[in-house]
Protein backbone atom coordinates (compact mmCIF):
# COMPACT_ATOMS: atom_id res chain seq x y z
CA UNK A 1 0.00 0.00 0.00
CA UNK A 2 2.76 2.39 0.88
CA UNK A 3 4.17 1.69 -3.22
CA UNK A 4 1.81 3.55 -4.50
CA UNK A 5 1.10 6.64 -2.28
CA UNK A 6 4.81 6.88 -2.43
CA UNK A 7 4.43 6.91 -6.56
CA UNK A 8 1.48 9.53 -6.16
CA UNK A 9 3.66 11.79 -4.29
CA UNK A 10 6.69 11.26 -6.57
CA UNK A 11 4.82 12.03 -9.63
CA UNK A 12 1.60 13.63 -8.81
CA UNK A 13 1.13 15.38 -12.42
CA UNK A 14 1.63 11.65 -14.08
CA UNK A 15 -0.86 10.56 -11.32
CA UNK A 16 -3.81 13.19 -11.77
CA UNK A 17 -2.84 13.22 -16.47
CA UNK A 18 -3.49 9.05 -15.92
CA UNK A 19 -6.86 9.05 -14.18
CA UNK A 20 -8.24 12.05 -16.53
CA UNK A 21 -6.89 10.23 -19.43
CA UNK A 22 -8.77 6.62 -17.73
CA UNK A 23 -11.88 8.38 -17.10
CA UNK A 24 -11.74 9.95 -20.73
CA UNK A 25 -11.45 6.31 -21.53
CA UNK A 26 -15.11 5.51 -20.33
CA UNK A 27 -16.49 8.18 -22.57
CA UNK A 28 -14.33 7.46 -25.61
CA UNK A 29 -13.38 3.67 -25.85
CA UNK A 30 -9.92 2.55 -27.24
CA UNK A 31 -10.00 2.39 -31.11
CA UNK A 32 -7.15 3.31 -34.21
CA UNK A 33 -8.07 6.72 -33.22
CA UNK A 34 -5.99 6.86 -30.27
CA UNK A 35 -3.09 6.97 -32.75
CA UNK A 36 -3.57 10.34 -33.74
CA UNK A 37 -3.84 11.64 -30.74
CA UNK A 38 -0.15 11.03 -29.81
CA UNK A 39 2.09 13.74 -31.23
CA UNK A 40 5.32 11.37 -31.59
CA UNK A 41 7.34 14.08 -32.74
CA UNK A 42 7.49 16.14 -29.50
CA UNK A 43 7.86 12.36 -27.43
CA UNK A 44 10.83 11.72 -29.46
CA UNK A 45 12.18 15.13 -29.43
CA UNK A 46 11.78 15.62 -26.00
CA UNK A 47 13.40 11.90 -25.61
CA UNK A 48 16.22 13.13 -27.56
CA UNK A 49 17.25 16.49 -25.68
CA UNK A 50 16.99 14.58 -21.98
CA UNK A 51 19.02 11.63 -23.18
CA UNK A 52 21.47 13.85 -24.87
CA UNK A 53 21.83 16.26 -21.66
CA UNK A 54 21.39 13.60 -19.04
CA UNK A 55 25.09 12.05 -20.53
CA UNK A 56 26.40 15.86 -20.20
CA UNK A 57 25.27 15.91 -17.36
CA UNK A 58 26.38 12.46 -15.88
CA UNK A 59 29.91 13.51 -17.77
CA UNK A 60 30.35 16.17 -15.08
CA UNK A 61 30.86 19.10 -17.47
CA UNK A 62 28.61 21.23 -15.80
CA UNK A 63 29.93 21.03 -12.20
CA UNK A 64 33.60 21.46 -13.78
CA UNK A 65 31.83 24.77 -15.29
CA UNK A 66 30.22 26.12 -12.50
CA UNK A 67 32.99 25.52 -10.02
CA UNK A 68 35.07 27.68 -12.91
CA UNK A 69 32.84 30.39 -12.53
CA UNK A 70 32.66 30.66 -8.97
CA UNK A 71 35.96 30.50 -8.54
CA UNK A 72 37.76 33.96 -7.13
CA UNK A 73 34.63 35.41 -5.92
CA UNK A 74 34.94 37.63 -3.16
CA UNK A 75 31.45 38.99 -2.67
CA UNK A 76 28.01 37.70 -1.91
CA UNK A 77 25.67 39.59 -4.30
CA UNK A 78 27.87 39.06 -7.56
CA UNK A 79 28.11 34.93 -6.52
CA UNK A 80 24.12 35.19 -6.23
CA UNK A 81 23.85 36.83 -9.62
CA UNK A 82 25.86 34.57 -10.92
CA UNK A 83 24.44 31.16 -9.63
CA UNK A 84 20.89 32.57 -10.71
CA UNK A 85 21.42 33.39 -13.96
CA UNK A 86 23.61 31.08 -14.48
CA UNK A 87 20.07 29.33 -14.02
CA UNK A 88 18.10 31.42 -16.35
CA UNK A 89 20.35 31.12 -19.35
CA UNK A 90 21.48 27.21 -18.62
CA UNK A 91 17.78 26.50 -19.10
CA UNK A 92 17.11 28.01 -22.27
CA UNK A 93 19.04 25.49 -23.92
CA UNK A 94 19.01 22.66 -21.53
CA UNK A 95 15.49 22.74 -20.07
CA UNK A 96 14.48 25.11 -16.62
CA UNK A 97 14.24 21.09 -14.51
CA UNK A 98 17.68 19.47 -16.02
CA UNK A 99 19.03 23.44 -15.03
CA UNK A 100 17.43 23.47 -11.95
CA UNK A 101 18.48 19.80 -11.26
CA UNK A 102 22.81 20.30 -12.56
CA UNK A 103 23.34 23.48 -10.81
CA UNK A 104 21.34 23.55 -6.82
CA UNK A 105 23.90 20.99 -5.79
CA UNK A 106 26.20 22.74 -7.31
CA UNK A 107 24.64 26.08 -5.63
CA UNK A 108 24.57 23.87 -2.10
CA UNK A 109 28.27 23.28 -2.49
CA UNK A 110 29.24 26.50 -3.21
CA UNK A 111 27.73 28.17 -0.57
CA UNK A 112 28.70 25.56 2.09
CA UNK A 113 32.23 26.15 0.93
CA UNK A 114 31.75 30.15 1.52
CA UNK A 115 29.96 29.55 4.82
CA UNK A 116 27.05 31.16 3.14
CA UNK A 117 24.55 28.26 3.75
CA UNK A 118 21.83 30.21 5.83
CA UNK A 119 21.25 32.32 2.02
CA UNK A 120 20.66 28.93 0.62
CA UNK A 121 16.71 29.01 0.74
CA UNK A 122 16.53 32.59 -1.02
CA UNK A 123 19.65 31.25 -4.09
CA UNK A 124 17.79 28.32 -4.52
CA UNK A 125 14.08 29.74 -5.03
CA UNK A 126 15.70 32.54 -6.71
CA UNK A 127 17.11 30.06 -9.14
CA UNK A 128 13.78 28.37 -9.75
CA UNK A 129 12.19 31.63 -10.72
CA UNK A 130 15.20 32.06 -13.14
CA UNK A 131 14.71 28.93 -14.54
CA UNK A 132 11.18 29.09 -15.33
CA UNK A 133 11.25 32.80 -17.11
CA UNK A 134 14.62 31.82 -18.64
CA UNK A 135 13.38 28.49 -20.26
CA UNK A 136 10.63 29.80 -21.89
CA UNK A 137 12.25 31.67 -24.28
CA UNK A 138 13.16 29.29 -26.24
CA UNK A 139 11.79 26.28 -28.06
CA UNK A 140 13.69 23.58 -26.40
CA UNK A 141 13.62 25.26 -22.69
CA UNK A 142 10.75 23.29 -21.82
CA UNK A 143 8.36 20.26 -22.91
CA UNK A 144 5.15 23.22 -23.55
CA UNK A 145 7.55 25.38 -25.64
CA UNK A 146 8.80 22.37 -27.46
CA UNK A 147 5.30 21.19 -28.03
CA UNK A 148 3.46 24.40 -29.30
CA UNK A 149 6.58 25.23 -31.64
CA UNK A 150 6.26 21.38 -32.88
CA UNK A 151 2.72 20.92 -32.92
CA UNK A 152 1.78 24.37 -34.71
CA UNK A 153 5.31 24.79 -37.16
CA UNK A 154 6.18 28.01 -35.83
CA UNK A 155 9.51 29.68 -37.60
CA UNK A 156 12.22 30.00 -34.57
CA UNK A 157 12.29 33.66 -35.02
CA UNK A 158 8.63 34.18 -34.85
CA UNK A 159 8.91 31.73 -31.82
CA UNK A 160 11.09 34.10 -30.16
CA UNK A 161 9.67 36.89 -31.39
CA UNK A 162 6.76 36.47 -28.97
CA UNK A 163 8.30 35.24 -25.96
CA UNK A 164 11.38 37.47 -25.94
CA UNK A 165 9.27 40.66 -24.38
CA UNK A 166 7.85 38.26 -21.78
CA UNK A 167 11.80 37.14 -20.99
CA UNK A 168 12.96 40.12 -21.19
CA UNK A 169 10.72 41.20 -18.49
CA UNK A 170 11.14 38.62 -16.08
CA UNK A 171 14.86 38.91 -16.02
CA UNK A 172 14.71 42.79 -15.10
CA UNK A 173 12.59 42.15 -12.76
CA UNK A 174 15.15 38.88 -11.33
CA UNK A 175 17.89 41.63 -11.44
CA UNK A 176 16.17 44.41 -9.58
CA UNK A 177 15.36 41.57 -6.48
CA UNK A 178 19.21 40.50 -7.12
CA UNK A 179 20.33 44.13 -6.05
CA UNK A 180 18.46 44.30 -2.75
CA UNK A 181 20.50 41.49 -1.39
CA UNK A 182 22.90 43.11 0.80
CA UNK A 183 26.62 42.58 0.66
CA UNK A 184 28.82 40.15 2.20
CA UNK A 185 32.32 39.19 2.31
CA UNK A 186 33.38 35.77 1.34
CA UNK A 187 36.21 33.54 0.84
CA UNK A 188 36.11 30.42 -0.79
CA UNK A 189 37.76 27.06 -0.16
CA UNK A 190 39.94 26.09 -3.13
CA UNK A 191 37.68 22.97 -4.91
CA UNK A 192 39.35 20.44 -7.24
CA UNK A 193 37.28 20.15 -10.79
CA UNK A 194 36.28 16.91 -11.87
CA UNK A 195 37.90 15.20 -14.40
CA UNK A 196 36.34 15.16 -17.66
CA UNK A 197 36.07 12.61 -20.27
CA UNK A 198 36.43 14.87 -23.49
CA UNK A 199 35.54 11.99 -25.57
CA UNK A 200 32.59 11.43 -23.59
CA UNK A 201 31.39 14.96 -23.65
CA UNK A 202 31.75 15.46 -27.30
CA UNK A 203 29.70 13.11 -28.43
CA UNK A 204 26.87 13.75 -26.37
CA UNK A 205 27.24 17.41 -27.50
CA UNK A 206 26.62 16.17 -30.43
CA UNK A 207 24.19 14.36 -29.61
CA UNK A 208 22.30 17.62 -28.21
CA UNK A 209 23.15 19.21 -31.77
CA UNK A 210 21.28 16.78 -33.41
CA UNK A 211 18.36 16.88 -30.98
CA UNK A 212 18.07 20.31 -31.61
CA UNK A 213 18.21 20.29 -35.41
CA UNK A 214 15.43 17.89 -35.11
CA UNK A 215 13.48 19.99 -33.14
CA UNK A 216 14.20 22.93 -35.80
CA UNK A 217 13.09 20.18 -38.50
CA UNK A 218 16.32 20.21 -40.27
CA UNK A 219 16.90 16.46 -39.69
CA UNK A 220 14.01 14.11 -39.81
CA UNK A 221 12.88 13.79 -35.74
CA UNK A 222 12.74 9.45 -36.03
CA UNK A 223 16.33 9.73 -37.39
CA UNK A 224 18.10 11.76 -34.66
CA UNK A 225 15.98 9.73 -32.04
CA UNK A 226 17.66 6.25 -33.31
CA UNK A 227 21.09 7.65 -33.57
CA UNK A 228 20.75 8.67 -30.03
CA UNK A 229 19.34 5.84 -28.61
CA UNK A 230 22.33 3.74 -30.32
CA UNK A 231 25.36 5.94 -29.66
CA UNK A 232 24.12 6.13 -25.66
CA UNK A 233 23.74 2.15 -25.68
CA UNK A 234 27.18 2.46 -26.80
CA UNK A 235 28.94 5.15 -24.92
CA UNK A 236 27.08 3.94 -21.41
CA UNK A 237 23.64 2.59 -21.26
CA UNK A 238 23.49 3.57 -17.78
CA UNK A 239 22.47 6.91 -19.08
CA UNK A 240 19.43 5.66 -20.47
CA UNK A 241 18.30 4.26 -17.03
CA UNK A 242 18.17 7.87 -15.98
CA UNK A 243 16.23 9.82 -18.79
CA UNK A 244 12.81 10.84 -17.21
CA UNK A 245 10.59 8.43 -18.75
CA UNK A 246 7.68 9.37 -16.29
CA UNK A 247 7.43 12.75 -17.93
CA UNK A 248 6.83 11.38 -21.69
CA UNK A 249 4.14 8.96 -20.18
CA UNK A 250 2.72 12.09 -18.93
CA UNK A 251 2.54 13.89 -21.97
CA UNK A 252 0.92 10.65 -23.70
CA UNK A 253 -1.45 11.08 -20.96
CA UNK A 254 -2.56 14.68 -21.72
CA UNK A 255 -2.36 13.66 -25.61
CA UNK A 256 -4.88 10.88 -24.72
CA UNK A 257 -7.29 12.78 -22.64
CA UNK A 258 -7.30 15.74 -25.24
CA UNK A 259 -7.87 13.47 -27.68
CA UNK A 260 -10.53 12.01 -26.46
CA UNK A 261 -12.25 15.16 -25.39
CA UNK A 262 -11.93 16.53 -28.36
CA UNK A 263 -14.36 13.81 -29.73
CA UNK A 264 -17.05 14.12 -26.99
CA UNK A 265 -19.82 15.92 -28.52
CA UNK A 266 -21.39 17.77 -25.36
CA UNK A 267 -18.31 19.14 -24.46
CA UNK A 268 -18.49 21.26 -27.79
CA UNK A 269 -22.31 21.44 -27.66
CA UNK A 270 -21.88 23.63 -24.78
CA UNK A 271 -19.53 25.17 -26.11
CA UNK A 272 -21.77 26.66 -29.36
CA UNK A 273 -24.91 27.10 -26.44
CA UNK A 274 -22.08 29.70 -24.58
CA UNK A 275 -21.52 31.43 -27.88
CA UNK A 276 -25.36 31.94 -28.24
CA UNK A 277 -25.75 33.49 -25.15
CA UNK A 278 -23.28 36.32 -25.99
CA UNK A 279 -19.88 34.51 -24.87
CA UNK A 280 -18.52 35.15 -28.17
CA UNK A 281 -17.53 38.36 -27.63
CA UNK A 282 -15.06 37.14 -24.21
CA UNK A 283 -14.20 33.94 -25.70
CA UNK A 284 -10.53 34.38 -24.10
CA UNK A 285 -10.81 31.23 -22.22
CA UNK A 286 -13.09 29.27 -23.95
CA UNK A 287 -11.75 29.93 -27.47
CA UNK A 288 -8.41 28.44 -26.51
CA UNK A 289 -9.79 25.50 -24.72
CA UNK A 290 -11.42 24.60 -27.75
CA UNK A 291 -8.55 24.99 -29.98
CA UNK A 292 -6.35 23.00 -27.62
CA UNK A 293 -8.81 20.01 -27.61
CA UNK A 294 -9.49 20.16 -31.51
CA UNK A 295 -5.85 20.22 -32.27
CA UNK A 296 -5.52 16.21 -31.90
CA UNK A 297 -8.63 15.71 -34.35
CA UNK A 298 -7.09 18.83 -36.74
CA UNK A 299 -10.60 20.20 -37.08
CA UNK A 300 -10.05 23.76 -36.59
CA UNK A 301 -7.44 26.34 -37.17
CA UNK A 302 -4.59 27.53 -35.12
CA UNK A 303 -4.93 31.43 -35.56
CA UNK A 304 -2.00 33.01 -34.49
Amino acid sequence: MKQPILFIKKEPVLTAASVLALISVFFIPPDLAYLNYIDFKTLLCLFCLMTSLKGIEREGLLNAVSIKLSSGMKDLKPLILLLVFTSFFASMFMTNDVALIALVPITLSVLSLCGQERHTALVVVLQTIAANIGSSFTPIGNPQNLYLFTRYEFSLPSFLKVTFPFVLFGGILLLLVCFFIPRYSISQETTTVPVIRKKQVIAYGAMFILAVAAVLLLIPYQAAAIIILAATAILDRRTLYQVDYFLLLTFAAIFIFVGNLARIDWVFSDRFRLNQKGYHGNSCFIKPVYQQCSCSRHAVRFYR
